[in-house]
């Protein structure tokens, strides 16, 4: 993400911790959400088969069709990264009560001035968010790969 992010988190917070956490709920996101979508999708692939000595024959239209909608797969999907936008908000409000705990640096932001205020409460959890829709289109690109991949064709 940023290498020196001193400059948008409030003095006294460990950049490196902050840092992790930010990653870390990327990754989660990102792997909740592919395996949720993977759950699903094969979930609903292994019900539409059944096996017999002339090969693989479709049972159940509606299963079918069901695998077309691919919306109802990534829905449930998205919902994961909105908890990730919500955990930012709460890393925002927890930067700016940060400011009225200890050294009461709040009197100090507000003398330096208020944009440095917002730079330091908003800048992290805006480019996290940044990277958070990033992540989330990459991983809508890559259940769109695995859903063409392995959508089968409709054989009656």
């Amino acid at each position: 993400m940023i290498r020196k992010i001193e400059g948008i988190i409030p003095a006294g917070l460990s950049a490196a911790g902050i840092r992790k956490a930010v990653r870390a709920g990327l990754v989660i996101s990102l792997f909740i959400s592919l395996s949720v979508f993977n759950l699903q999708f094969v979930h609903d692939l292994r019900r539409i088969y059944y096996y017999d000595i002339s090969g693989k024959r479709i049972i159940d239209e509606q299963i079918y069709h069901r695998l077309h909608n691919f919306s109802g797969y990534t829905e449930l999907c998205f919902y994961i990264f909105i908890v990730f936008f919500i955990c930012l908000a709460g890393m925002a409000l927890y930067f700016f009560i940060s400011h009225f705990i200890g050294s009461k640096s709040i009197y100090t932001m507000l003398r330096v001035g208020r944009r440095e205020l917002i730079k330091r409460c908003l800048g992290l959890p805006v480019l996290s968010a940044l990277a958070g829709g990033l992540t989330m289109g990459v991983s809508y690109l890559l259940m769109i790969m695995i859903y063409i991949l392995f959508l089968p064709e409709l054989h009656l």
